[in-house]
């Protein structure tokens, strides 16, 4: 839907800055991808995450760049199927590697987190961060060290590793 980062509405004085950044984010979108930088949005349910990723990603496409949006469940999804319909994970992860910017919308659920979808997003990651491609997350976590627990050390830092924490 059409969305303009002016009629984001603030309730809590804390979502001003963050706001702030990505509208300055959005005027060197360029530049923030030609450095392949990364950008984690973290927070609580409902603080606007996914909106504010949506209209980054609208701005770089509107430049050019090749961006695609994946809810975390659906790849995790389409990963656990490719070892059952004989096709190869390996054509899962070079079909999310290929994007410029890739947007992944809650990597951790509510219900946990498992090894096996710890090992599709790390694999994803380190292919993206390979091929010179960003990787923008959106992540359901009250705080970094929340969101370290949750994700484990070895993905989170890959996640974070040339990030824009927001």
């Amino acid at each position: 839907r059409d969305f303009h980062i002016d009629a984001y509405e603030l309730y809590h004085e804390a979502q001003k800055p963050v706001v702030d950044r990505i509208k300055r984010m959005g005027a060197e979108v360029d530049s923030l991808i030609q450095q392949r930088l990364n950008v984690v949005f973290w927070g609580t349910i409902g603080t606007g995450k996914d909106q504010l990723a949506t209209w980054l990603l609208r701005v770089a496409a509107s430049r050019g760049h090749s961006v695609r949006w994946l809810s975390a469940r659906d790849y995790y999804d389409e990963c656990q199927a490719a070892f059952g319909e004989g096709s190869s994970q390996t054509e899962v992860y070079r079909k999310w590697a290929t994007p410029t910017v890739l947007c992944l919308s809650d990597p951790v659920f509510e219900d946990g987190w498992n090894a096996k979808n710890a090992e599709y997003l790390n694999r994803l990651a380190r292919r993206r961060y390979d091929a010179g491609r960003a990787t923008w997350v959106t992540c359901n976590v009250q705080n970094l060290d929340h969101a370290r627990d949750l994700f484990g050390m070895d993905v989170w830092d890959r996640l974070i590793e040339q990030s824009v924490l927001l």
